[in-house]
């Protein structure tokens, strides 16, 4: 298998300042660079520069954010009429992607992450006769919030685009009802496995069942609907405790609704964790709740069942393809009633889960998997 040279571009990357943005597209990067040689141009979405200056290239040389995979940081002045600023993207990303070619990098392929980065793929593709590709990841899809200026942009990125690879068969269905074309292929997210593993033990011997969550403290991911069905469990059902990870705007509101809700001392807050340590606790957890109002094809949820836990969660976006009977519970978002019911139903009868079979059901994102499906696309888009 001959290993390919393969540029990701991306709006969306981990930072020093935003050490959590964009994570799953590095683990992307990470796993196609099991077969083949990924190099990550990252433009973020908002950026200062000097005044006399009209771009910035970065070399990132943090490891604990490259993970291994080189990454640049490409920043351009936006502070102008759109024009100008566009001629500017274009320019700065030309002049990038020659000073790679000059190091000895030229890419086979771009890998382009979400539409907008892959507008400019297509650009540079067509410049220098290099195959595009598009993942996509964009909740605003399903959600229905792309401005004109933005569909436009996406209709122009797929349909130039060699294949283009929603990470999900709903986030796919929600890209046609714009009337986009392409030629789709499906491929999940990614789990770690060498940091995502079941306890050795099986299930734990314990009174109390604990619930994890994982995730921003924004109103998507319906903190609020969570709080209220566990405040209608404790009525019949008091053996659970719940565990937090995540940080964000939100959390002080959250934290004086716990105590309001009279739930606060059965709460554990962790605030942010790197992934080793979201995967320590998760294998000292019971089950995993998401009590999302949208997601796409939530990683946390695989990281979950590699673990072996099952989950409860929303009926939203991609979640009904990871999760049924076997391996969880589905309610309807919003719903904090049929929550309770879940939680309860799921933490009361644990030990009739098969974690193998739980495990199994996450083998489709491993690294392995992923990575092998993308260099199969690649090899077919270079024919």
């Amino acid at each position: 298998m001959k290993r390919l040279n393969v540029l990701f571009m991306t709006p969306w990357y981990p930072t020093k300042e935003l050490p959590v943005a964009g994570v799953f597209v590095r683990e992307h990067a990470k796993a196609v660079d099991l077969y083949d040689k990924v190099v990550v141009l990252h433009t973020p979405e908002h950026t200062r520069i000097p005044l006399l200056l009209n771009w910035i290239l970065d070399a990132e040389t943090d490891e604990s954010l490259t993970e291994g995979i080189p990454a640049y940081h490409l920043y351009y002045k936006r502070n102008t009429p759109r024009p100008v600023s566009y001629t500017n993207r274009i320019w700065s990303h030309v002049q990038t992607l020659k000073n790679l070619i000059a190091q000895g990098f030229r890419p086979d392929i771009i890998h382009a992450h979400v539409y907008r980065a892959g507008a400019m793929g297509i650009i540079l593709g067509k410049l220098f006769k290099i195959p595009v590709v598009i993942t996509e990841h964009y909740t605003a899809f399903p959600r229905r919030q792309l401005s004109k200026y933005s569909i436009l942009e996406a209709r122009f990125a797929f349909r130039f685009a060699k294949c283009v690879m929603p990470v999900s068969y709903s986030l796919m269905q929600s890209i046609r009802d714009y009337g986009m074309k392409a030629n789709f292929q499906i491929v999940p997210c990614v789990v770690n496995t060498d940091i995502f593993y079941p306890r050795e033990e099986d299930y734990k011997d314990s009174n109390t069942v604990s619930i994890l969550f994982v995730g921003i403290l924004s109103p998507a991911k319906g903190i609020p609907f969570l709080f209220e069905a566990l405040a209608k469990l404790t009525i019949e059902w008091t053996l659970w405790s719940l565990d937090i990870i995540g940080d964000g705007p939100q959390k002080e509101d959250y934290i004086k609704l716990a105590h309001e809700l009279g739930i606060s001392q059965k709460i554990r807050w962790h605030g942010y964790k790197a992934k080793s340590e979201v995967a320590e606790i998760m294998r000292q957890a019971d089950l995993l709740v998401l009590p999302s109002l949208w997601e796409n094809l939530p990683s946390v949820i695989a990281e979950a069942l590699t673990t072996g836990l099952p989950v409860v969660a929303t009926n939203v976006g991609g979640v009904p393809e990871m999760i049924d009977t076997t391996n969880g519970r589905l309610v309807s978002p919003s719903d904090s009633e049929a929550l309770s019911r879940a939680i309860l139903d799921v933490g009361t009868h644990i030990k009739d889960f098969d974690r193998k079979k739980l495990i199994q059901t996450a083998q489709r994102y491993t690294y392995q998997n992923v990575g092998l499906a993308y260099h199969k696309i690649y090899e077919v888009c270079l024919i």
